[in-house]
């Protein structure tokens, strides 16, 4: 059966984070009890595990890691996997025991594709004896592992816990021996909205022994719910740059925020609404305050080296900090004792439509799951993972060699939609120079929409080596996110600008076909080739996403200060930014800058400039 979609009215913006029907507070204050006071077997729950065997149960790891002892399933860590049950499951509540050694680790696989893994393809509601006087965080029990922290706690250690999980379309809740620790609806989150409504079941081999037990299943219809979790709202400011952060697509939708920077050596202030995004400096000298819409005490005042802890961070870069600091009327930075030190910002402008939260430290600004979620994605990158078994549509090209001067069409789509993501199976040597070209034509047009280097398309892996970085990975091939809309058709083809064949090369591309009118359709990939010389280049509409440039030396002060990077180390690789294997770029996913021709010709440097171009009325 496919899975379903959600039918969620078109808006201005595509939300993210998490979004419980009452508020943190409200849900905490509310006597917390179990969805049931009857047995299991009075309210229709069904055994999903008989207590002798685990017929019904496989795993692709070792079986002789899991065995069945006193009613129980038994992990014996043997590099067992996922226990996994045969059937799936979309919309149910699940009921079960368990009891886990000290300090141990485990979790309960929902919704998970065949051949997935629930972290990754499905979700994961989280096992593990942790401390309770940690704050709670990503991996948490009962967080939805790495994506979403749990709103409270009430594990209790090497004792037996009941769990109670439901998953009713994109609302996920949890029970914790009759709390409620979990609720969130993922709709809204910037990555479990792309996870599946249906999967199976499954128990966690984390190399520490664990026990299951009454493990029984109330399963419901199919459907996504209620409406009212489908709702428009307004949306957060955190909710809308970590969407647009993690989602490429979101900058189709709709204008993203204009980003400005303000370069300093004492003091700056910037009016309100908006967020500081971006901040650059040239050592770590000296204290650091920021003071809030026009108060006299700062909120923040610390050493500048640790600035990095006091805000809440989108990513675990230490040169350039990407973050989200919120403020409402207005943001004073103040330096003290920080000679010869020069501080940049970016920041973005908000409208009436954006709620903005009060900066509360660097744990509880954003929305809760969004930042959680952001620094899982850029850590998921840097080992090369993504979205394999996601419910996206999938095509893959033949195998191909390609001849000098030859042009090879290797994938066409019909209809309209956008490609989420390609990847380029090829040996890394094509990362090595400009010879090899891929060349985008969307909805019929005489010349590709892009057209460039691979080299350029996937900075920084040159040496196959991944990074954490909201882009680029590279694993079984080179993966690139940049979201590619068309309206009626798109095909993709490589050509062999060198003098040697290019050997062995394919490409795969993760679509979803959308109807004509959707929001996501409203704007095309586009690029252009700037050539290095001094003319300037040619004026095109659009919002600039990614700048690629080639540069021999780490002292090109003009490519630095264009894409927001600090003068040293001369080997850098962030999450929106970096310098390497001679190239230097950034990518601009939380704003859009606008850059004038002057400083794109002081390049003087070959570069590819990507950007989306809002498609033309009557198209």
């Amino acid at each position: 059966m496919p899975t379903p979609t959600p039918k969620i009215p078109a808006f201005r913006y595509l939300l993210a984070g998490s979004v419980l029907l009452f508020s943190r507070a409200a849900l905490l204050a509310q006597p917390a009890a179990a969805p049931a006071a009857m047995t299991d077997a009075e309210a229709g729950f069904q055994p999903i595990f008989d207590g002798k065997t685990l017929a019904g149960w496989s795993t692709p790891g070792n079986p002789e890691s899991w065995a069945v002892e006193d009613g129980k399933i038994v992990c014996l860590n043997k590099k067992g996997d996922y226990l996994r049950s045969d059937r799936q499951y979309a919309n149910f509540t699940l009921s079960l025991e368990y009891k886990i050694a000290a300090g141990g680790n485990s979790g309960v696989g929902i919704r998970t594709p065949v051949g997935g893994w629930p972290s990754g393809d499905g979700m994961e509601m989280q096992i593990e004896d942790r401390p309770h006087n940690e704050p709670l965080h990503g991996q948490s029990p009962m967080a939805i592992y790495s994506n979403v922290e749990p709103i409270a706690r009430n594990d209790r250690s090497n004792e037996w816990n009941r769990v109670v999980v439901k998953a009713e379309g994109r609302m996920i809740s949890a029970w914790m021996n009759g709390a409620l620790v979990q609720c969130v609806n993922t709709a809204w989150h910037p990555e479990l909205k792309h996870r599946h409504l249906r999967g199976w079941i499954g128990f966690q081999d984390h190399n520490d022994h664990v026990e299951y037990r009454n493990v029984r299943v109330l399963e419901a219809p199919d459907g996504l719910g209620l409406d009212a979790w489908y709702a428009p709202r307004r949306p957060w400011g955190s909710e809308l740059i970590v969407d647009q952060l993690m989602n490429a697509d979101d900058l189709c939708r709709a204008a993203p925020p204009r980003l400005e920077r303000q370069t300093f050596t004492n003091s700056t202030t910037i009016d309100g609404p908006g967020a500081v995004v971006g901040i650059t400096r040239t050592s770590e000298r000296g204290n650091v305050r920021l003071y809030f819409n026009g108060h006299s005490t700062a909120a923040v005042d610390c050493p500048a080296k640790e600035l990095r802890q006091k805000l809440p961070k989108l990513a675990v870069d230490q040169e350039s900090l990407l973050v989200y600091v919120p403020f409402e009327q207005s943001l004073k930075i103040e330096l003290a004792d920080a000679k010869q030190t020069e501080y940049t910002v970016e920041y973005v402008r908000f409208g009436n439509e954006v709620r903005i939260e009060p900066f509360d430290g660097p744990d509880h600004t954003a929305r809760r799951g969004l930042i959680t979620a952001a620094i899982y994605r850029a850590f998921q990158q840097s080992h090369g993972s993504l979205r394999k078994y996601d419910p996206a549509a999938k095509q893959q090209s033949e195998l191909v060699t390609i001849a000098p001067g030859a042009t090879v069409p290797m994938l066409k789509l019909d209809g309209s939609g956008f490609i989420e993501w390609f990847r380029l199976h090829a040996s890394k040597n094509v990362l090595a120079a400009n010879d090899l070209w891929l060349e985008v034509t969307v909805d019929g047009e005489a010349t590709p929409a892009v057209a460039a280097p691979v080299r350029h398309l996937f900075p920084g892996l040159a040496q196959g080596k991944n990074y954490r970085n909201f882009v680029v990975t590279s694993r079984d091939g080179f993966t690139q996110r940049l979201a590619i809309p068309y309206g009626n058709g798109v095909t993709l083809a490589l050509t062999n600008r060198g003098k040697r064949a290019v050997k062995e090369v394919e490409l795969f591309v993760s679509y979803e076909p959308k109807p004509a009118g959707d929001p996501v359709l409203a704007a095309r990939l586009r690029s252009q080739w700037l050539d290095g010389s001094q003319s300037a280049p040619q004026a095109r509409e659009g919002r600039i996403v990614g700048l690629v440039a080639a540069t021999t030396t780490s002292g090109n002060d003009a490519l630095g200060a264009l894409l927001g990077l600090p003068a040293k180390p001369d080997e850098l690789r962030q999450a929106l930014s970096g310098r390497s294997e001679g190239l230097a770029w950034r990518w601009w996913l939380c704003g859009q800058p606008k850059l004038e021709h002057d400083e794109l010709v002081k390049l003087n440097a070959p570069a590819l400039m990507l950007f989306y171009q809002p498609v033309a009325a009557g198209q």
